[in-house]
């Protein structure tokens, strides 16, 4: 909220803030949330061309948004998004994975939901799922091979972060 008020953006422009529009003094704007729009078109261009640019950040807010981020268990890459990390209720507690397709899992027992770090900075929740089933894909030899067996198209999914974009 504090984002919101102090830089005078819209709520969907500071849903889809990255990290990366954080350069410790203004916020890079050049994205919206699309409330009508479905998968990957939900993420698009500002409400206006005007939007587009940088906003300052006051000095008291960028300490605050610097602190966040130093608290980020694997720093930047654990939250692509603001949004992410501002609308998580509960502790995020993730797992380093030691696989070629994820990087991080982490499980919340409140949700009942298991949150999966692609290799491509992607993530991904998984809603109805089992506690019993996390405790089996962190024990699995191969966590690619659960995934594709136990897990994908089984369970209703959710992408919370789009992959990283490639720098142009």
């Amino acid at each position: 909220m504090h984002i919101l008020t102090a830089c005078g953006l819209r709520p969907a422009e500071i849903l889809v803030l990255r990290m990366e529009d954080f350069d410790g003094t203004k916020l890079r704007i050049d994205e919206a949330l699309k409330d009508r729009e479905k998968g990957e078109a939900r993420i698009g261009r500002t409400k206006t061309k005007e939007s587009d640019g940088s906003v300052p950040v006051p000095p008291d807010l960028s300490r605050e948004i610097a602190a966040w981020i130093a608290a980020c268990p694997f720093g930047k890459a654990a939250y692509a998004r603001f949004a992410t990390m501002v609308l998580e209720a509960e502790p995020v507690n993730w797992v380093r994975l030691e696989s070629s397709v994820f990087t991080a899992a982490r499980y919340s027992d409140e949700e009942q939901s298991l949150y999966l770090e692609f290799r491509s900075g992607a993530i991904y929740r998984y809603f109805d799922f089992p506690p019993h089933q996390y405790r089996e894909f962190l024990a699995g030899d191969s966590k690619g091979r659960y995934f594709n067996q136990q897990i994908l198209g089984r369970f209703r999914e959710q992408r919370v972060r789009p992959p990283y974009r490639k720098a142009s």
